[in-house]
């Protein structure tokens, strides 16, 4: 998540709202990140700070809540500290990625006790630290020493900064970069190379807070594309100035804020309108609120990609068991299709009893059904009526597989065909139907509950046809929701011989009254509920509700039925 110095500076003017607000309580929300809620009159408002890697930020924020078990140093310290509290304001560090919150009688202990909570948010070295003291002329941290800190660094990752309780504070270098807030166009005429290089490297190795979402912004502005050079801008550098003053004074407006997303990047949030080529996801009345959003967004994309990662595993350690159930009872019905010819060898080693001597390994006899000679493999331990009656067993026990195997297989197949109907799910779906799955497979005893429960609700989805009230399922508990509201004289619609979700019309009990036209919609949105929606034309069988049967035992939302009708359809058409 993008969050560069533009947008701390935009943030500065957001968190200026809240000077004189007390601090009600402080909590962490996991490891890398604490939430500061202010006492009002109003709406309790909040402040996150987050140093993580990829998602290190600071907004305000309204909804968030304490994470049970994420306690951490940080976040005890900063309660002892902090509640109670009154936030004088917040201010950034040389425009750089560095932002920091000022406290006045903390610990309770008047106005004169003061504390400063930096945040550092600078990818892999982001961090949150508590400071005894705040900093008099904001130029400088004043040696105030750190109280505590979300992340320990010691001297042995960083020579220059170390990051530890007792600590002074040494903010972080700039390198010798120059302040965009109070640059001139004298110092950047100076800084102008000799040779004509790339605008963009040149501006991102001499100003502070170049971040690659600032300079695309500036350079639009400038009218220049990413391959200009300096040569462009050495005649008219006031214009630069000009721009630079321009984005940063449209940063301290509180609002206005733009979502879009970046060739070949992530989407970012910005206090400024970006480059039209950008393609825009929306827009927000804050900073914070695009934040709050855009964050919620990610941390469900990555919850969803590990509950999806959890349930393929599963299901992929699922399948290949029943597959290799499936073999395994596909296999022994195909050597029992020989128990005819088994039983007619006993009858043969029966009928020659008087040809056969002890202890021989084979006999050869004529066999009345062919007309040829035929050759009996024999026990030589057994005697020949003996032999005969090992045959005539194995012929009982093969019978006894043609006749409980079937059903058996099919019980396998259709296990398969669910669970390879599940990981076609899995592969397609958000958060909250990933969560429906997860659900059904712990029903199933496919997975083990997870320790953190969450309380899943289960109902169809809903949609209108020509008038007509529908109704439809994508997983297996949807589906089963759909079949306990249908009612006998519902029209039902469900790809043949695939899985997939159900569809059901809802007719007022006069199914014959339903138009074609309507027939063929619905039986549209049950072909792409299923594994074939891509395919050019799919099958797809429909009836009614009272001619389903449902089987003890299978799967959600499974069932059985004989009479139907059958479309034709092509998924991919509209209309």
């Amino acid at each position: 998540m993008t969050c560069d110095s533009l947008m701390f500076r935009r943030i500065v003017a957001e968190l200026s709202e809240l000077a004189g607000a007390k601090v009600a309580r402080v909590f962490p929300t996991s490891r890398l990140e604490v939430v500061i809620e202010f006492g009002s009159r109003r709406a309790l408002p909040q402040v996150v700070l987050n140093c993580g890697a990829d998602l290190g930020r600071v907004h305000r924020a309204d909804d968030c809540e304490p994470t049970v078990g994420a306690d951490t140093p940080l976040s005890d310290v900063l309660r002892r500290h902090l509640r109670g509290a009154t936030f004088t304001g917040a201010w950034q560090w040389q425009f750089d990625r560095v932002l920091w919150l000022e406290f006045s009688n903390a610990e309770g202990l008047g106005p004169q006790s003061r504390r400063s909570l930096v945040a550092e948010i600078m990818g892999r070295h982001s961090n949150l630290l508590l400071l005894d003291g705040v900093s008099e002329t904001h130029a400088s941290a004043d040696e105030l020493e750190i109280l505590e800190c979300a992340r320990h660094v010691t001297a042995r990752v960083n020579r220059v900064r170390q990051s530890l309780p007792g600590e002074p504070y040494v903010p972080p270098p700039t390198f010798g970069k120059l302040n965009p807030v109070e640059v001139t166009t004298e110092q950047l005429t100076a800084a102008l190379p000799g040779e004509p290089e790339p605008l963009a490297q040149w501006l991102r190795s001499n100003l502070q807070g170049g971040s690659d979402v600032f300079l695309a912004v500036l350079l639009q502005r400038l009218g220049v594309g990413g391959e200009g050079s300096t040569a462009e801008v050495a005649e008219t550098m006031p214009r630069l100035i000009e721009a630079l003053r321009g984005m940063l004074a449209e940063a301290e407006e509180v609002e206005g804020a733009y979502v879009a997303l970046p060739p070949g990047k992530a989407p970012l949030v910005y206090p400024l309108p970006l480059p039209p080529e950008w393609e825009k996801l929306g827009e927000y009345g804050t900073l914070s609120a695009a934040c709050q959003m855009l964050h919620r967004q990610l941390a469900e994309a990555g919850e969803a990609t590990q509950v999806r990662q959890r349930l393929r595993g599963a299901l992929n350690a699922a399948l290949e068991k029943a597959r290799r159930r499936e073999d395994e009872r596909q296999l022994s019905l195909d050597k029992a299709a020989h128990a005819d010819e088994v039983r007619h060898r006993g009858d043969l080693v029966l009928a020659y009893l008087h040809e056969i001597g002890p202890q021989q390994p084979e006999v050869t006899v004529d066999d009345w059904d062919s007309g040829e000679k035929i050759t009996i493999p024999l026990d030589p331990g057994l005697s020949p009526q003996q032999n005969a009656q090992a045959l005539f067993d194995r012929y009982k026990k093969l019978q006894r597989v043609i006749e409980r195997v079937p059903a058996l297989l099919a019980e396998a197949r259709q296990e398969r065909e669910y669970l390879e109907d599940l990981l076609d799910q899995v592969e397609g779906a958000g958060l909250e139907e990933l969560r429906l799955i997860e659900a059904e497979m712990v029903g199933r005893e496919l997975l083990k509950a997870p320790r953190k429960r969450r309380e899943v609700k289960v109902d169809y989805r809903r949609t209108e046809i020509e008038g007509y009230s529908v109704l439809y399922g994508r997983s297996g508990l949807e589906n089963a929701a759909v079949l306990k509201a249908a009612r006998p004289d519902d029209l039902w619609f469900h790809v043949q011989s695939a899985p997939g979700g159900h569809v059901v019309i809802r007719t007022d009990n006069r199914p014959d009254s339903v138009p074609q036209s309507t027939l063929i919609q619905a039986a549209k949105l049950a072909a792409k509920q299923s594994r074939r929606r891509r395919d050019a034309t799919v099958e797809v069988d429909y009836t009614l509700i009272k001619h389903l049967q449902r089987s003890k035992g299978a799967p959600p939302g499974f069932v059985v039925y004989r009479q139907f009708r059958t479309l034709i359809v092509r998924p991919s058409e509209t209309g």
